[in-house]
């Protein structure tokens, strides 16, 4: 439908053919709705039984759907690109879900289908690269799409499938995906990686050393691959001093990101783990760096400043792919010392923490 503005419809009375109720355009005797909008509530009187093929395409401000009891079908792309989209209840009467019903509704964390639905066509949830999808049936239903729940490369990126979830909270790949302090996990045994995330989530963040989930504790010790990939509404990000690891691409596209502090615990940065985030002005890299992959800081044309929490003999002894990293050994780094009194008189470039524990100040400036 293309029409993301879109506040509300309303159609004459006497028009014979549509009505609209709860800001929805409703085919009368079908029973099938056209076309929603931001501000649409599907009526629960049974005026509805089907939502039409991309009914709501694109309706990016629609942030939250209840599909009611009396539709029994949801039609291919009804809610395609809804990347507002954060909250949907599905009605126990629904059969079948078309597809690419919900692809690319980048800001969903979660999902349940109810046990009625015996179809799904293909790509469902494409692209929905935060989602963890409950199911209320114990294995997947023979007319469910191979693809249901696949990206459009393929299956190796799946969303995780929760199934007889009224009895279990486990995905199909082992973890139970949970979002806590407003970031997605992946808790297994006592350990905590920071998974996937919609790639609406934005502004300053913290990634803790330690989370906590129905009563148990989970050391945080990795940023998972992809995990920020593409949250273009980031500014700055500070990781917990457990986190051992930085998985490929997982602040990639992070364009507005503009500080990143990377703790003495982190001993490994992945391939294209910084890559594309042009407003990346300044980087802290803890002193337990030991390699540098690859491309980490390709196309990171704003880096102007490294602020390393080691010496210079100690920088030397990384392993860094010279490969794609042109933007961290061309920025002026700087050297950390506590003590002013300690700076030496050679003409380098030194550094300490402000009052704040967290702000780099350089010594001299």
């Amino acid at each position: 439908m293309h029409c993301d503005g879109l506040e509300s419809i309303t159609v004459e009375a006497e028009n014979s053919v549509y009505h609209s109720s709860g800001n929805c355009l409703i085919e009368t005797e079908s029973k099938t709705l056209i076309a929603g909008c931001k501000n649409s509530e599907i009526p629960t009187d049974g005026s509805v039984t089907y939502i039409g093929s991309y009914a709501f395409e694109s309706c990016s401000g629609l942030t939250e759907i209840t599909i009611p009891d009396s539709v029994t079908g949801i039609g291919d792309g009804a809610f395609f690109e809804c990347s507002g989209l954060d909250s949907v209840t599905i009605g126990n009467g629904v059969k079948g879900i078309g597809e690419r019903a919900f692809a690319d509704c980048d800001g969903l964390t979660e999902i349940t289908i109810p046990d009625s639905v015996t179809s799904i066509g293909g790509w469902a949830f494409a692209d929905c690269r935060g989602l963890t999808i409950y199911c209320e049936a114990d294995s997947q239903p023979s007319e469910w799409d191979s693809t249901w729940n696949s990206d459009y490369m393929g299956v190796t990126r799946d969303c995780p499938v929760v199934w007889n979830c009224n009895n279990s909270n486990v995905a199909d790949d082992g973890y139970i995906y949970a979002v806590i302090g407003g970031i997605r996990y992946a808790l297994k045994s006592d350990i905590a990686t920071v998974a996937r995330q919609a790639t609406t989530l934005s502004g300053a963040i913290s990634v803790p050393e330690s989370v906590t989930y129905q009563g148990l504790s989970y050391s945080v010790t990795r940023i998972g691959d992809g995990a920020f990939e593409d949250c273009s509404g980031l500014t700055s990000v500070t990781i917990g001093n457990g986190v051992t690891s930085i998985g490929n691409y997982a602040f990639s596209g992070c364009d507005g990101l503009t500080e990143i502090t990377i703790p003495d615990s982190v001993t490994r940065i992945e391939s294209f783990a910084f890559s594309g985030c042009d407003g990346l002005e300044s980087v802290t890299i803890g002193n337990g760096v030991t390699y540098i992959a690859s491309n980490v800081f390709s196309n990171c044309s704003g880096l102007t400043s490294v602020y390393y929490t080691g010496t210079a003999g100690e920088w030397n002894a990384v392993t860094i792919e010279s490969y794609g990293n042109a933007a961290l050994t061309n920025a002026t780094r700087y050297y950390y010392i506590e003590n002013e009194a300690d700076v030496p008189d050679d003409g380098g470039n030194y550094w300490h923490f402000d009052t704040d524990g967290v702000t780099p100040v350089v010594w001299g400036a």
